[in-house]
């Protein structure tokens, strides 16, 4: 199934729709992106075009990190622009010399591929326009942003270790956790010796707060 990507700067946005395929029918590719703004789609003979609301004033959420956080999506996004463009120019270089682009598989992968950069580029483009940077390691007798804290899965008697980062950092197998996933808001502004309850898809879930370092 071929797509055509179709980009638009103004509003940070892509969408991607089936070719051919009726032009009023689009879908948001990259989510992560979408849901910063308020948007609509008006179809306009064989483009789809994208607006936000300016009227409303459309704030873009801020980003909360860490300076270690920060540091590693300015360098995904210089490898980006640099690698990741030029790699992707020579993929579709070598494609375009298979022939006939109406029935290219490879172009028409080399030129999703292009878009899905694309869209990573402006996603971080605009994050990092909109970052809040956290403190690392501040001591404090409370949960906050960017605390390392070790608690007690209560069911499973099992201790575990996590640090309290932005969602942009979050990766559970290596301990951080999101300010904004269940466990990460039940756990913040409470103290060592607090039982706290956070209520995951999966049920609730009881954890006892035994250090703050």
């Amino acid at each position: 199934m071929a797509f055509q990507a179709l980009f638009c700067k103004a509003c940070f946005l892509l969408l991607v729709r089936e070719k051919p395929a009726d032009p009023s029918v689009g879908f948001i590719l990259d989510f992560n992106i979408a849901r910063l703004y308020n948007v609509y789609i008006v179809p306009h003979a064989h483009i789809i075009f994208i607006k936000t609301y300016k009227e409303n004033s459309v704030v873009a959420k801020t980003i909360k990190l860490t300076a270690d956080g920060l540091k590693k999506l300015e360098n995904e996004l210089e490898t980006l622009k640099t690698e990741g463009r030029r790699d992707i120019a020579e993929k579709i270089k070598v494609a375009r010399g298979y022939g006939d682009l109406s029935e290219n598989s490879e172009y028409d992968e080399a030129k999703n591929d292009q878009a899905k950069l694309e869209a990573r580029i402006v996603e971080l483009e605009t994050m990092l326009k909109n970052v809040e940077i956290i403190s690392d390691g501040e001591s404090s007798d409370t949960v906050m942003m960017g605390s390392r804290l070790k608690v007690l899965d209560v069911e499973f008697d099992e201790e575990c270790e996590y640090k309290i980062v932005g969602s942009p950092e979050a990766d559970v197998r290596k301990g951080l956790i999101s300010d904004e996933s269940p466990v990460g808001r039940a756990l913040l502004g409470h103290k060592a010796g607090d039982e706290v309850i956070a209520e995951t898809p999966s049920g609730s879930i009881a954890f006892k707060i035994i250090e703050i370092y």
